[in-house]
């Protein structure tokens, strides 16, 4: 579980605002503990709720799903960027 909460605390401090919260800051070890404590509890709940997947689901998913995925948002960024500039 200390992988868990390593990656929580990432988390946190990378894409949640890590101290911030919406009152004082001097409380802001809190905030960290509380947003640390609900992304721990989010990782273990999905770990225990979904089956793990098959390393052949996993390919399978990865080149149906995720590399179309970010090919069209490699294409957006691409007509965006052409647009502003």
């Amino acid at each position: 579980y200390a992988g868990i909460v390593l990656l929580a605390g990432l988390t946190t401090v990378l894409f949640l605002g890590g101290w911030a919260g919406p009152w004082s800051d001097s409380i802001g070890w809190i905030w960290s503990l509380l947003k640390i404590v609900a992304e721990a509890f989010l990782l273990i709940w999905a770990r225990g709720a979904y089956p793990p997947l098959r390393e052949s689901q996993l390919n399978a998913f990865a080149w149906k799903v995720l590399v179309p995925i970010a090919l069209a948002q490699l294409a957006l960024t691409t007509v965006v960027a052409v647009m502003i500039a």
